[in-house]
């Protein structure tokens, strides 16, 4: 009996014995059970006695077993290291104690830009200097069979120096030649009005054609032909009467500006030709 009682308890502690310790992730700890490790050495130390000479001596337990917990590595806390690292740096003072290190600087004023236009106006001098080449231009745009090119550069120059007569008589003269009628009445309407002697001037237009002065002849054809059709428009009457005036036909231009004077509303311009002595 003792021995059957000694083989069953040899194995409840063999059991016994691998409830209380086991692996854990590779590492070997004792488990919580330390009870049944308790109960399986005082089981062995009965079966030692049954069997004696068989089993090893086992030195007797005492009655208190002290539990032990599991040895566990716990990963590495990221926050936790980087707090530790950051208390190893020197600390830096507030800004209220930056303040009484450093001297004080004094305020900087910012500069006061002030508005404007990006390009100021050219002076009166340059104006003048750039509408007279303007007018240069138109002259030689003119001489090149280029009425819309000189017509062009004419209004630059007006819109440089408005008052400048020369200007506007030779956009007169330009829009002529392009067949736009009614401008050129209003050129040459304003230049007479800046230049009231205009009529005296020893002004011709074919001159202005240069090479191609077989142009001013098309362009004075047409606008007979315009005349022609238009018989009640004093406004062709008087281009037709100033183209002719300063072509050396006065004689057939007052006979013009007679009749466009009768016909037009405002006939001031008109009778400065017709007053004029020959």
């Amino acid at each position: 009996m003792c021995r059957l009682t000694a083989i069953v308890g040899l194995c409840l502690a063999t059991w016994g014995w691998a409830q209380g310790f086991g692996i854990a992730e590779g590492r070997l700890g004792i488990s919580g059970h330390a009870g049944r490790v308790f109960f399986s050495l005082q089981v062995y130390r009965q079966a030692w006695r049954c069997f004696p000479g068989v089993l090893p001596v086992v030195p007797a337990f005492p009655a208190i077993v002290v539990e032990t917990a599991p040895v566990v590595v716990a990963p590495a806390d990221p926050r936790r290291e980087l707090a530790t690292w950051s208390r190893r740096l020197p600390q830096v003072p507030p800004p209220e104690e930056l303040a009484i290190l450093k001297p004080a600087l004094s305020p900087v004023e910012p500069r006061r830009i002030v508005a404007g236009p990006l390009l100021a106006p050219p002076p009166e001098n340059d104006r003048r200097q750039a509408a007279r080449l303007e007018v240069e231009k138109g002259k030689q745009a003119l001489a090149a069979a280029a009425p819309g090119r000189a017509a062009e550069h004419f209004q630059r120059a007006i819109q440089l120096e408005p008052d400048r007569a020369e200007a506007h008589l030779l956009l007169g003269q330009a829009e002529i030649s392009r067949g736009r009628y009614r401008d050129a009445v209003l050129a040459l309407r304003e230049g007479l009005r800046l230049k009231p002697d205009w009529p005296a001037a020893d002004f011709r237009p074919i001159q202005l054609y240069g090479p191609h002065a077989a142009d001013f002849q098309q362009d004075l054809e047409q606008l007979e032909r315009a005349v022609q059709r238009n018989p009640d428009d004093p406004g062709l009457r008087f281009l037709l009467a100033y183209q002719w005036w300063f072509s050396g036909r006065r004689a057939e231009a007052r006979v013009e500006f007679r009749r466009a004077a009768e016909q037009a509303v405002d006939a001031d311009v008109i009778r400065r030709f017709l007053d004029w002595p020959d």
